[in-house]
């Protein structure tokens, strides 16, 4: 009997342990599940109930365009952020600074080039020289040179014997001693003669020749096409030029000069033809030199 007591007791008190432990773990899910749907309400803003109001604040344009006006509404976000003050004044520099390049004027520059090939002999001005329109400025030993004077000794040997035989065919014509028909062959000769004749000596003064008092030496004589200063060299005694068309050097007359200013793209709009220019050079620090826009080149930015 004592041992059924015991057992049955024994039941008894772990049928209670075990509905306290229902009861707190009833208690611990009930706590969760309270915490779950509190998030869900703070994220859903109510579940949906308690959105309306910032929908419509959310909704409320920020500015309203009326033409060349902008409304800022009641309500706008946009009221909070703008501030309100005077329109400040500033002194504004008309003046467009840009840097620039000096360069010569290309109707003033004259590229020197050697009408015949030959050996330099000597040269008479160096790289920076200021020179004067029809001075010297080399002696060349041409070899096409001796031959275009010897065409010009054989034309005028020819034009002499055409001439002095038409003077005779004209003086038989006169005393019946020959034929008219020899007198235009006489005169047809003569013709061509002079023509060959002038022919070389335009030659001659087109590269130049000395003429006849350098005739015996066959030296040729470049001389300045144009005044200015000598801004390129590009031989030296005893070169040889075998290319005509290479120049020897470059003459520009310095006496006016162009300056290209390099603009930059958004500013290209206000440079115009006349309008006013002040030069600074580097070289002359606290000089300024008056002059006005020439020409705006096509390429973008460029303007002198």
């Amino acid at each position: 009997m004592v041992d059924d007591r015991r057992v049955f007791s024994g039941e008894i008190l772990r049928s209670s342990d075990r509905r306290r432990v229902l009861a707190r773990s009833a208690l611990l899910f009930a706590i969760i599940g309270f915490g779950f749907v509190a998030l869900a309400a703070y994220l859903t803003d109510g579940f949906g109930l308690l959105g309306r109001s910032r929908t419509t604040t959310l909704e409320q344009p920020w500015s309203i365009r009326e033409g060349s006006k902008i409304l800022v509404p009641e309500g706008s976000p946009l009221r909070g952020r703008l501030t309100i003050a005077p329109a400040a004044s500033e002194p504004v520099n008309p003046k467009l600074v840009v840097p620039g390049v000096v360069e010569a004027d290309p109707a003033r520059t004259a590229s020197v080039l050697p009408p015949l090939g030959g050996r330099i002999l000597e040269l008479k001005v160096s790289l920076g020289d200021r020179i004067d329109k029809g001075q010297l400025l080399a002696i060349i030993d041409s070899p096409d040179l001796a031959q275009a004077f010897g065409d010009d000794d054989k034309a005028k040997a020819a034009f002499e014997m055409a001439d002095k035989n038409l003077k005779r065919q004209e003086a038989l014509v006169k005393a019946r001693g020959a034929s008219e028909r020899d007198l235009d062959q006489a005169r047809n000769d003569h013709a061509q003669a002079a023509a060959e004749y002038r022919r070389t000596q335009a030659r001659l003064q087109a590269i130049g020749a000395a003429g006849e008092a350098r005739r015996g030496q066959r030296l040729l004589a470049v001389k300045a096409p144009i005044g200015g200063s000598v801004t390129s060299l590009s031989v030296a005694p005893g070169n040889m030029i075998n290319d005509p068309t290479q120049p020897i050097m470059t003459i520009a007359d310095l006496s006016t000069v162009w300056v290209t200013a390099l603009v930059p793209e958004k500013d290209v709009s206000s440079v115009a033809k006349d309008r006013d220019v002040e030069v600074s050079l580097a070289a002359y620090p606290g000089t300024a030199r008056q002059s006005a826009v020439r020409q705006r080149r096509d390429r973008s930015g460029y303007a002198t």
